[in-house]
């Protein structure tokens, strides 16, 4: 008398959904996120404008991070809701970073070698909105 494995367990069954796994697509979200909050609470990165731009160099690399974060929660919510649209949840993970960008501002305010600032605050929500520019832009035909 043989036994069957059981189908869960079979190497030859339904392999895993294209969409990835979780820890592909949500885990670097959370990870990033973690590292924004370590970050906000380090010491204050070097102030100065950027001979190019005008924009104080601080204010660039908190847009990019936070366009990188909206990026990176668009893929999670992508994963976790596959036959959303896009433009809702770009939204959704532009405001998911801007939130976070926020609450980093008030941790800040706990902090003594740190201060919160509006003007990290608006430059995180414009990096995420940046971030639905670019999740909105031309896509791959296939």
């Amino acid at each position: 008398m043989t036994v069957d494995a059981p189908r869960a367990l079979d190497p030859s069954g339904p392999e895993a959904p294209e969409r990835g796994s979780f820890a592909r697509n949500v885990l670097p979200a959370v990870f990033w996120t973690l590292l924004l909050f370590i970050g906000g609470g380090g010491p204050a990165p070097p102030s100065g404008s950027d001979s190019f731009t005008g924009i104080e160099f601080d204010k660039l690399l908190h847009a990019f991070a936070f366009l990188v974060l909206q990026w990176l929660v668009l893929r999670a919510l992508r994963y976790e809701f596959p036959g959303a649209r896009r433009f809702p949840l770009a939204l959704l993970a532009a405001l998911v970073a801007a939130a976070v960008g926020a609450l980093i501002e008030i941790y800040q305010l706990a902090l003594p070698d740190r201060s919160a600032s509006i003007a990290d605050t608006v430059a995180d929500a414009l990096g995420a909105a940046l971030g639905v520019l670019f999740a909105l832009g031309p896509r791959k035909r296939s």
